[in-house]
């Protein structure tokens, strides 16, 4: 894999690499450096490498040379939760199944778009990178398109739960904004529209755009949502995987400035070493922290309050006042009030 290498210098120049576009307005295209803000210091956004690297790299899955075929039946192992539940996600690999076809699958975003699904029975595997900002060309669908070339339809998969159906214009968009609660993530998760189209919004500068294919139903990457008729629900479908989740709308919270003063103080996570310093200031809370500017934090539900992406919950009025952090990759990072 001589033509792959991690970009961890965002100035780093790389021979014969692709620049990530998204289109504007006026139809034509501009270099979308959105995620190279974001990701600044590695990881995917800065996994830089060509069709035919990535292709000796899952080889090794069928043959082991690198690693013995222990370690690679180790990384398809499922994780398996506290619950005893398990999940569909492995060592960096997601397991799920296309039609009758076990598959292994993963997908990237940093600009662009990448996808990558091995089918292990049938020694398979379909590769598709992008430069094309990803909320624009879904690689996802297309990887099956191409599958499909290949594998037998024997069966209909998963996301036939959601036919298409004609688009009934009476139903505003307005109906499905605001801030659900996702009972899977155990996260928060908002809908905005944005230049007239619904669009789920996860980092600050991010949005999924989502496309309307029936009166209450919406796909986007990687996903299908379908809402409730009074918008207060939504059932959603995780197109790799075929699992299901429930998105129930918050009816925000708007605590008196007593109230905001019970979680004044200074909390310390000794897992990160950090302390977070709360205050209320004018019926708003807020965090300082050393070194970095100062943020507001937004209720969303009692004794729970958001900023971007993170949930952060203060204990009950009867329990010691600690606080967790919830985001999409942690969850229940754990304050104690000093």
């Amino acid at each position: 894999m001589k033509n792959t290498v991690v970009r961890d210098n965002a100035n780093m120049v790389i021979p014969n690499s692709a620049s990530f576009y998204k289109s504007t307005k006026n139809g034509k295209y501009e270099l979308n450096y959105s995620w190279g803000r974001a990701y600044n210091l590695g990881g995917m956004a800065f996994i830089n490498t060509t069709i035919e690297d990535l292709a000796k790299w899952d080889a090794n899955f069928f043959t082991g040379k690198l690693g013995g075929l222990p370690l690679i039946n180790r990384m398809h192992e499922k994780g398996v939760l506290n619950s005893g539940d398990s999940i569909s996600y492995s060592c960096g690999l997601k397991i799920g199944q296309y039609k009758d076809h076990k598959v292994v699958l993963h997908g990237g975003l940093g600009g662009g778009s990448s996808q990558i699904t091995r089918f292990p029975d049938e020694e398979l595997t379909v590769i598709i990178f992008s430069n094309r900002k990803y909320s624009e060309l879904d690689t996802f669908d297309l990887m099956f398109e191409l599958a499909d070339l290949f594998v037998e339809n024997n069966n209909t998969w998963k996301r036939s739960e959601f036919p298409k159906g004609l688009i009934d214009t009476e139903t505003t968009l307005d109906l499905f904004t605001g801030i659900f609660w996702h009972d899977k993530d155990l996260r928060l998760t908002s809908f905005v529209i944005e230049n007239g189209q619904l669009a789920e919004a996860w980092l600050e500068e991010e949005r999924y755009p989502l496309q309307r294919i029936g009166a209450a139903i919406f796909q986007d990457y990687y996903e299908y949502i379908k809402f409730s008729s009074d918008g207060l629900s939504a059932k959603g479908i995780h197109k790799p995987s075929g699992e299901t989740y429930t998105l129930t709308r918050i009816n925000k919270w708007n605590p008196s400035s007593k109230t905001l003063e019970r979680y004044s103080g200074n909390y310390k996570s000794e897992e990160l070493g950090i302390i977070w310093s709360i205050s209320s200031n004018n019926q708003k809370l807020i965090v300082k922290r050393v070194g970095k500017p100062d943020f507001e934090l937004e209720p969303v539900f009692e004794n729970s309050f958001k900023y971007k992406n993170w949930l952060v919950t203060f204990g009950n009025q009867d329990e010691p006042l600690n606080m967790c952090i919830t985001t999409d990759r942690c969850k229940n990072i754990l304050f104690t009030r000093n």
